[in-house]
Formats: C-alpha cells, structure tokens, sequence
C-alpha cells in the first residue's frame, strides 16, 4: 500500500490500502487566499494537490494630515487634540494657551461688606466657564427664626423637664423659645426678689421656700422688709411738753432704731413755788416816812405769780385829811400815821 494499510485480517494481513490524503500540512492551505493576501506555493498533498501560505498585500497609504482636514504642525502658543494619519502626528482642535481670569457677575460684588441685612452669592466666573471664589449680594432681609442643633420647637415628651434657648435667626435677632429635653436633677432656686440669705435685712424679712422647676420645694429663701421709722423718746423723756407743776430741765429728739431722730422729748421735774418780788419793790407794805408809788404781783420762776409787791418813796409831802390831796401828787390815805400821812395814786 502507498499510503498505509486501512485494514488488516485476523492474521494481521493488510486486507485493504489507505488512499492518499488531500490535507496540507499545518500553516498552509490547498484553497485559494481572500481578498487582499497573495497565495505562495510551499508544497503539495499526498494526491498531488498544491498548498499554499497566504501572505498580506503591501498597501501604500497616500492619505495626508491635510487631506483628512489636519494640520502638520502644532501652532506655537496653542495646545491641541492630535491623531495619527498614516503613521504621522496631526493637530486639530487648536487653542491660545488661557489664562484664568474670575469675574464677579453684574450686581454682585467681592465683599459682604455693608451687607446689615444678608446677603446671596455666586461664584467667581473665567471668560471660558471656570468658576473659583464667591460673590456677594446685599439683600433685604427677612427674619427667618430657627433652633439650635439638639432643641425644637415643643417642650412635648419632656417627661423629666428641659431647658431653652431662644430661636435665632440669621442676622442675630431671637424671637421665640425653643427646648431641649434633659435628665430631671432638682435644682432649687427663689423667686424674683428673694434671695438665699437674710443677711443685710436690718428690718426683718419674710420668708418662702426655694422651687425646682418642677415644682418641688426645698430650702429658704429671704426678702428684707422695707423699714418704717417709729420715733420713740429716751426713757425719763416724754413726747408732750412739761405741764403745770413741772420744771422744764432739758430736752433731746425723739429716734428712730435706725438710727434717724425726728420730732422733740422733754425732761420735766416736780416744781416747788417760790414767789419773789421784782427789784425795786419790796413784799411788805410801805412804811412810816415812805409813800406807795406802785404794786406788781409775786412771781415765780415758772411763771406763777401770788400775792402782792410794794414800790415804795420816801415821803416829802406834809400829811392832810384822808381823801384830800397830797401837796406832792396823790391823795391822802384814810390811814393814818403818828408822824406822817400815806399818800396814794399818782406821785409827782
């Protein structure tokens, strides 16, 4: 057999021949190549067929930069996107190197400055759409009141009491109450014009109890009585002046126990009359030789008067019937005297 036995006996005799093998061998083909290779003969199959490689047509490119719309060259200055156009670099989407340059738009300006009521911003914009730094807008300003961070607007579910703050707004004005739900640890305190001591209350005070804010009650607290004056007078003093039998020996103010004197305290003694009479007149009668030329009454130094003073003058006048004129003024008495008369009524 030519090309191999396809069978054999059970006595390994070839009963049967292989015929020959149209197959090339690998890397090459007995059918023609496609389009754009050229076949290369390399050899034949056992039937005597060709094989062949099939190897790349040469193709030349004749395309330029410039007939695919490109430049050649990159433009001094610019930066550009590139491609490649038969194995060589061209340039397109060229553009002058930029510099950013950022601009405010109309009606805003690069400070807050003055702003009292607010303000909006912007960004700083480049002439080629870069956007970098804020712009500011003065607006009118409407208040706008919120809560801290950790409070709201409802004291509600607050089982173990709050604290509060005041909403703010914005610009800094507070206008409502907003709270803040918190563990209950009693803290006692006094009402307005209460305070945790009396000291300083010279006048007394009165008293009422520290309060938690909820509502349980625990220490004291203490306001100082406004003080009225009471003006006493010393003892042995009285407010009222001396009365009849008494001897005026001093006086002094009435005081107050802050301190403050008012008003007058009088000292009084028992007074014991003395009667006297004034110079000039004497207690008895006038005597022998001396004529009457007038009478006061006894005074004491309290005032009091009793009985009768004489003032007396000695006698130049010869004595007369009782009832008849006195040569020296007067008229004779109806008493009559051993060695003279007693004159009475006026004394020349």
């Amino acid at each position: 057999c030519s090309y191999g036995c396809a069978s054999y006996n059970s006595c390994g005799k070839c009963t049967s021949c292989d015929s020959c093998s149209n197959s090339c061998s690998r890397g090459s083909t007995s059918s023609y190549c496609s389009s754009g290779y050229t076949a290369k003969a390399v050899g034949s199959t056992q039937c005597g067929n060709t094989c062949y490689t099939c190897e790349k047509d040469e193709v030349v490119c004749t395309d330029t930069c410039a007939s695919k719309g490109y430049s050649s060259s990159k433009p001094s200055g610019q930066t550009c996107s590139t491609t490649t156009v038969c194995g060589k670099t061209c340039y397109y989407n060229c553009q002058i190197i930029h510099t950013h340059s950022y601009t405010c738009p109309s009606g805003y300006s690069t400070s807050s400055s003055g702003c009292s009521n607010g303000y909006t911003t912007a960004s700083k914009t480049c002439s080629c759409g870069a956007k970098s730094g804020t712009c500011y807008k003065c607006t009118a300003h409407t208040h706008s009141y919120s809560c801290p961070s950790g409070y709201s607007t409802s004291s509600s579910g607050c089982s173990n009491g709050y604290t509060t703050t005041s909403k703010t707004c914005s610009c800094g004005a507070k206008s409502g109450t907003c709270y803040k739900c918190t563990a209950h640890t009693h803290s006692y305190t006094c009402p307005s014009g209460y305070s945790t001591s009396s000291s300083g209350c010279s006048y007394g005070y009165t008293t009422t109890s520290k309060t938690c804010s909820c509502g349980a009650k625990s220490g004291t607290c203490y306001k100082c009585n406004t003080h009225t004056h009471s003006y006493t007078c010393p003892s042995g003093y009285q407010s009222s002046s001396c009365g009849s039998g008494y001897t005026q020996s001093g006086t002094t103010s009435k005081k107050c126990s802050c301190g403050k004197t008012s008003g007058t305290c009088y000292k009084c003694t028992a007074h014991t009359h003395s009667y006297t009479c004034p110079s000039g007149y004497q207690a008895s009668p006038c005597g022998r030789g001396s004529i009457l030329s007038g009478t006061t009454s006894k005074k004491c130094s309290c005032g009091a008067t009793s009985g009768t003073c004489y003032k007396c003058k000695t006698s130049g006048c010869p004595g007369g019937t009782p009832g008849s004129p006195c040569a020296c003024g007067g008229y004779h008495s109806s008493k009559g005297y051993a060695a003279a008369h007693f004159c009475v009524g006026t004394i020349n």
